[in-house]
């Protein structure tokens, strides 16, 4: 196929694109440079205030490099003044006060410290600034909220640009003033004055919630990725009792998650929690340990699809009490998996809150230790690390990297690699099956990289081996991992290959993939956890795969439709443990594939930390934004599309495909736009992998799923080929290397039979692909 000079055009082009700078989330996951993020930071609250009070102060050089060697991230600060009489400065002389604040951001894009700084930190201070009782930061026609949008706006464009702005925050727990009961809990008096607060004084929740929408559409019309966060605490342990019946008592489990899911509008990606002392033992009726309240919310956010913020975590002094209780925050957030939070509170040198101060060589610096120590087990997403090689694939940029360098490569599929010997349809396993060698050693001769695989049983009883004789299974998969290394061949297991397997296994309906506490997503968490912990220091496992073509079955319009094959399907070959017959319950939607997804990654991340991680799945179908979202096989636009490409492919490290060759004057197309034909649809996925910075991995790809002549294959199949090279596409794997099956006439691949020309061309492919 001819390259157009549109798809050239566009391929140039798409060197010009660049990821969101900071965080930001896609489909309920945080990502930094289109990779999920998790880590540890710290509140470094004055690092800015010192330089606004003292334009030579530079104590901030030096706690950036502090935090820099200790392996934590980015800060949390504040960044503006606290009281009211430092709003003056802004007011009165914007272009010094916006060169202390370049000075400072310069810095922290020097020392790679991502920044979150919270903006209008005391709620008091704007409205006293500007001489209105504080009720007014709920009125949009006030002079509060006039302030609040002008310094937001200001701010925003100021530094939208820069990769130090991890995200924007309104305040510092503006929720703890909310719904006092009567009037005996107003704020303290506006700092200089005599004059008490009024009943106009009084602070509701409405209010403010109303002040965080506009925080957030302010900053949105400018900073359309970041993500914003509230800067609230924790509720009080009364807060539903406070809101509707003005008073004073404990509130239930049930009616406190009530209040923390509504203190975070639904415009906001990111609810945010602080964790102190007070949190153990004060909540709900039955005075829950803080344990207890953590997993509360992480419950909650993860049903609501919210990212969580600890934005201050800690405890004052340096006794033994102190620091256990100090340790257990540390592992409530480690245990949760919390993507983000930060300890309270840094300083380089000198004294700012003296119990709370963490000093660099103070009795407090083993704190600055533990959150080293912590992101180097569990960040990912944020370059931490303990060090040393990385074996397999990386991505770094929205490129795959190998061996500290950018790579590309076509590879191939070779789906029986492994369970030739475990076993397949049900026929008995061959375990001294060693005929994969010979097909390794034939892949290697063509310089072909790579190989995708089948790393489980297809069907149920396909594990048998695995469940009934683990050493047996673990034997055939040791040799095949030793005999890649040997080799020097890449190795991308795909772990869990049909879509109702696992629960067909497990006797549980297929929709429990969508319960992460199912018997079904209990499999795969113990599969893949023992299969990443034996391999994960293999140079031959390159990346990890969830399973093949989920998204395909899913959300097809007509109750029948998606729901996995059954026994009676098989017959009359030997039994493969189907389920007999499929129900409602078996219907896949991505409701159900996405929570299983996160688990596979939440699982994955545990122990190897920089592999990609991909889903396997095919091009969407060119009806799959109205399949999932109407329930209709009307066609998608092309943005519609593009969005569902995007959140099927949220939580992963690249986006997947799988892309055979078809003709855009065909009824029906099978993925894709419809639209566009081959050429177009790769360089349209290309300009999407560059967009989000994740880079594209074709995971199958080859000639027509129709009955073509052998010219026809061979002319189908080079311009596969050719799309792929001229496109760049970084990682592809053409179907199917020495799979002899009744079901694969049109694929199977040796070198000798009449599609060997596939290998010298998958060689020349390579070098030419390495060339660009």
């Amino acid at each position: 196929m001819i390259f157009t000079a549109l798809n050239a055009a566009c391929a140039a082009q798409r060197h010009n694109t660049q990821c969101p700078k900071g965080l930001y989330v896609r489909n309920g996951v945080l990502l930094h440079e289109g990779q999920p993020y998790r880590a540890m930071g710290i509140n470094y609250h004055n690092a800015l205030g010192l330089l606004l009070d003292d334009a030579q102060n530079r104590d901030f050089v030096e706690g950036f490099k502090v935090l820099r060697e200790n392996k934590i991230p980015y800060i949390r600060l504040r960044f503006g003044p606290f009281e009211h009489m430092g709003w003056k400065f802004y007011q009165d002389n914007p272009k010094e006060y916006f060169r202390r604040l370049d000075l400072f951001v310069r810095e922290a894009e020097k020392h790679n410290i991502g920044l979150i700084p919270s903006m209008f930190w005391y709620i008091c201070a704007v409205p006293d600034f500007v001489n209105e009782p504080l009720s007014a930061l709920g009125d949009s026609s006030s002079r509060s909220r006039a302030f609040i949008r002008k310094y937001t706006s200001d701010v925003v464009r100021r530094y939208k640009d820069s990769p130090a702005i991890y995200g924007w925050e309104v305040g510092n727990e503006y929720m703890l003033f909310a719904d006092l009961p009567k009037y005996d809990h107003l704020p303290p008096k506006k700092t200089g004055s005599d004059q008490p607060r009024t009943k106009a004084d009084k602070l509701l929740r409405p209010l403010i919630l109303d002040m965080y929408k506009d925080f957030h559409q302010t900053i949105r019309e400018i900073d359309k990725d970041r993500i914003i966060v509230t800067g609230d605490s924790i509720p009080r342990a009364q807060a539903w009792h406070n809101r509707n019946e003005d008073k004073w008592a404990p509130d239930s489990r049930e009616q406190w998650l009530e209040m923390f899911e509504a203190d975070t509008p639904d415009c906001y990606d990111v609810a945010s929690f602080h964790l102190y002392k007070e949190t153990d033992g004060n909540y709900y009726h039955e005075k829950v340990p803080m344990e207890k309240v953590v997993s509360d919310i992480t419950q909650t956010c993860r049903e609501n699809n919210k990212v969580i913020w600890a934005g201050e975590l800690g405890m004052p002094g340096n006794d033994q009490e102190a620091k256990e209780l100090f340790f257990r925050m540390m592992k409530t957030i480690e245990d949760n998996e919390i993507e983000l939070s930060a300890i309270w509170n840094f300083i380089p040198n000198g004294r700012f809150q003296p119990d709370w101060d963490i000093l660099p060589q103070g009795e407090r610096a083993y704190m600055l230790k533990a959150v080293k120590e912590l992101n180097e087990r569990f960040a990912y997403g944020a370059g931490i690390d303990a060090g040393g090689d990385k074996p397999g694939l990386t991505v770094k940029h929205g490129e795959f990297y190998k061996d500290g360098k950018p790579y590309k490569g076509i590879g191939i599929n070779y789906f029986s690699a492994l369970i030739r010997m475990t076993g397949q349809e049900g026929y008995p396993p061959k375990l001294s099956d060693r005929s994969y060698r010979q097909g390794l050693e034939t892949l290697k001769q063509y310089d072909i990289p790579f190989v995708r695989f089948c790393a489980s049983g297809f069907y149920p009883n396909d594990w048998k081996v695995y469940l009934n004789n683990k050493e047996d299974f673990f034997t055939a998969f040791d040799s095949l991992v030793a005999d890649a290394e040997s080799l020097e061949i890449g190795l991308i297991p795909s772990l869990f290959w049909y879509f109702p397997t696992v629960p067909d296994l497990v006797g549980e309906s297929v929709n429990q993939w969508g319960n992460p506490k199912s018997k079904t997503c209990e499999f795969m968490r113990q599969f893949t956890t023992e299969v990443v912990e034996r391999y994960k220091d293999s140079p031959a496992i390159w990346a990890w795969e969830f399973g093949n073509e989920y998204i395909l079955e899913s959300d097809i319009p007509g109750a029948e439709h998606g729901r996995g094959w059954t026994e009676p399907d098989h017959a009359p070959k030997p039994p493969v443990g189907l389920a007999l017959k499929r129900t409602a319950d078996d219907k896949m939607y991505r409701k159900n594939i996405w929570p299983a997804y996160r688990e596979f990654v939440r699982t994955i991340r545990r122990i190897d930390r920089h592999r990609p991680i991909f889903s396997g799945d095919t091009m969407p179908r060119s009806s799959a934004y109205n399949n999932w979202k109407n329930n209709n096989w009307e066609k998608d636009t092309k943005e519609q599309w593009r969005s569902l490409y995007v959140k099927d492919n949220a939580m992963m490290s690249g986006l997947s495909a799988h892309f055979y060759y078809y003709f855009k004057d065909d009824k029906h197309i099978h993925g894709g736009v419809q639209e566009f034909g081959p050429a177009e649809q790769m360089a349209f996925m290309m300009e999407i992998a560059e967009e989000t910075c994740k880079p594209l991995f074709i995971g199958e790809f080859g000639p027509a799923n129709r009955d073509n002549t052998r010219e026809e294959e061979r002319e189908q199949f080079e311009n596969m080929v050719n799309i792929i090279v001229e496109n760049q596409v970084p990682l592809s794997a053409l179907w199917n290397f020495d799979f002899e099956h009744e079901d694969q006439v049109r694929w199977n691949i040796t070198d000798d039979n009449h599609r060997a020309y596939m290998l010298d061309a998958l060689e020349q492919a390579n070098k030419k692909l390495n060339k660009k």
